[in-house]
């Protein structure tokens, strides 16, 4: 008898990745107004800017609080951009509200978003071999667009996403908010994602076996199970 029942899995960077890169989008819509940026100093700026905001997003003493209207997260998104934009001189003759929102929109767009190569027949065989399948993201309402624009929301049981529950990974609220309604047992649960904060030891912490997506096998994590490609999975589910 199959120990695992159901899947869950994040979805950016693991399900799906932007094309062009992100850091090429924030270029591509500085350009509209009229300034040219390189997207490799704007990928090394997000970069640091991520890493910051989210060590204070899970300090103690954080602010920052999930709101059911998604306000919350484009506060999130709004904060981290400014200090991209701010620390380009280039910038300083563009309204950063407008060109803010201009970026946010962009980001919702299914058309800029594409699956990896492996993602939709490791899904087809999983749904067919009766797993119920997740997605656990920290995101917000824009993914349920972007998942049935580029047709990957009818595989999933359920979709939970963070500004909507209003918890986040690693929290295991998050995890445990998708257990209940699927009615799944932890023990019987895989979660795969590629971050290891919010994916390994979030779903740790709420009792269900991680496996850490490490597409480039750059992980310096050690003792944890990892894969590079999804469509190991199926192999994994059956002889775990």
């Amino acid at each position: 008898m199959e120990r695992y029942k159901t899947i869950f899995f994040d979805a950016g960077n693991t399900l799906i990745h932007a094309c062009p890169s992100v850091p090429e989008i924030y270029q591509q819509v500085t350009a509209e107004f009229g300034v040219t940026i390189d997207h490799k100093l704007i990928a090394e700026r997000f970069k640091t800017a991520f890493k910051e905001h989210i060590a204070k997003l899970y300090s103690p003493d954080s602010r920052y609080k999930i709101s059911s209207d998604d306000s919350g997260d484009k506060l999130m998104w709004r904060n981290i951009t400014y200090k991209i934009f701010s620390s380009f001189d280039e910038m300083k003759s563009i309204d950063f509200d407008i060109w803010f929102e201009r970026a946010y929109e962009r980001f919702g767009d299914p058309a800029i978003w594409k699956t990896f190569d492996d993602v939709d027949e490791t899904l087809k065989k999983l749904k067919s071999a009766g797993y119920k399948l997740a997605i656990v993201s920290n995101w917000d309402k824009r993914l349920r667009g972007i998942l049935n624009g580029i047709g990957l929301a009818d595989y999933f049981d359920y979709i939970t996403i963070s500004s909507e529950i209003l918890a986040r990974k690693p929290e295991a609220k998050i995890f445990q908010h998708t257990l209940d309604l699927l009615k799944a047992e932890p023990s019987e649960t895989i979660h795969v994602g590629d971050l290891y904060e919010e994916d390994y030891i979030g779903a740790l912490n709420a009792g269900i076996t991680p496996i850490l997506l490490d597409r480039k096998m750059e992980s310096t994590a050690n003792n944890i199970r990892t894969i590079k490609r999804l469509d190991l999975l199926p192999d994994i589910c059956r002889n775990p």
